[in-house]
Parts: structure tokens; sequence; C-alpha cells
């Protein structure tokens, strides 16, 4: 598989508000928008508001929300708590 960046532009902004505004501008201009990357700890409207709102503007983009190792204040996904391990053999 090849890339070839010339395809793509990387749009960044400041803030959230500003963020969706951008997309407001990129979708009455024709844009695709593939791919959106927001901070949980972003100013103004959190990263998780902001990727439920870019799909008035783009639904088919992949969103994708990013937090620091830390960050209690996100909810982590839920996790099978099963084992794959099945355990020592019997002697």
């Amino acid at each position: 598989m090849s890339f070839n960046a010339t395809h793509y532009q990387g749009v960044f902004s400041s803030s959230a508000e500003m963020a969706l505004a951008r997309l407001a501008e990129l979708k009455a201009a024709g844009a695709d928008v593939p791919l959106v990357l927001a901070d949980q700890q972003m100013s103004g409207v959190g990263g998780t508001q902001l990727l439920a709102r870019v799909r008035q503007f783009f639904p088919t983009a992949r969103r994708g929300l990013l937090i620091s190792w830390g960050d209690r204040s996100t909810p982590a996904p839920a996790t099978p708590t099963t084992s794959r391990n099945p355990g020592r053999p019997a002697d």
C-alpha cells in the first residue's frame, strides 16, 4: 500500500469553535474530510462534543479522540475481563 501525501491537507484549529467553523467552510467548498482528530482537553467545547458535532458536516468522516495517558475524566472503553491464558496444564 502506498501513501501519496499530495492528496491530503492537514488543517489545525486551536479551539473546537474554530474547528467547527472551518468544517463548515470545507463543507461549503465541497471538500471531502475523511478524518477528524480532537483532543479531549480542547478549550471551550470538549473533544467528545466536537466529534459528535462533526457528523452534521461529514457523516462518513472517521473520528478519533486523543486523551492523555493519565486522563481519568474520559471513561475507558469496555474491555473483556476473560483471560485468554488457559493456565498451566495439569501435572
